[in-house]
């Protein structure tokens, strides 16, 4: 089952948003059917930052899994958890981490069976708070096919916008979602997964 959340901010050209919000659901409708093989794969994955409205020094990446079968008698605190991953910065705006096909997880924890949910990148300009953080996420399905995924983000909002109070941008696929006059003001991350050696 896919969750979809959609941010529509003031770049969002007005048909276009419906039809962004459409083929988003349909592209996520399968994001949970991978093989079983892809679920205990590690995968290496890169961030290139193209026209970076600025510099990054916030960096953080996640990595996200859920459990299943648990046997009676497991401790709790399963269900889902979120694992920091150590990130590699390869100079510019080009980042990789690799994300484990399943977590190294605590003594009871790993009597369960987990599975990988979705991997996220997050940028900012600094660690205050109200900074805006610009996030690049792939589904275990993403991640499974190997291929280069390039999300378009407004600049507008770096390195924060006074007064907002959604302060986390996840990126389009589409840049048609943007209206005519914000596409000068595009970036772009892509993400790049590859089977980990």
């Amino acid at each position: 089952r896919c969750v979809v959340q959609l941010r529509v901010g003031p770049w969002a050209a007005g048909p276009g948003r419906w039809v962004f919000a459409w083929g988003l659901c349909a592209l996520l409708a399968g994001c949970d059917r991978i093989g079983p093989w892809s679920a205990e794969r590690s995968h290496t994955v890169s961030a290139v930052i193209e026209r970076a409205p600025g510099p990054f020094g916030q960096v953080s990446w996640h990595a996200d899994y859920r459990a299943e079968d648990c046997p009676a008698g497991a401790p709790p605190g399963g269900g889902e958890l979120s694992v920091a991953l150590p990130v590699t910065h390869q100079g510019g705006h080009h980042y990789e981490t690799t994300v484990p096909g399943r977590p190294a997880v605590g003594t009871g924890q790993d009597r369960c069976r987990w599975r990988l949910v979705s991997t996220s990148a997050r940028f900012a300009a600094t660690a205050a708070e109200g900074d805006e953080v610009f996030e690049a996420r792939l589904t275990a399905g993403q991640l499974a096919r190997e291929k280069p995924v390039v999300l378009y983000y407004w600049r507008g909002t770096y390195p924060r916008m006074p007064g907002a109070i959604i302060t986390r941008s996840r990126g389009e696929p589409d840049r048609q979602v943007f209206r005519p006059e914000f596409q000068n003001q595009l970036f772009t991350i892509t993400l790049t997964p590859r089977a980990a050696r």
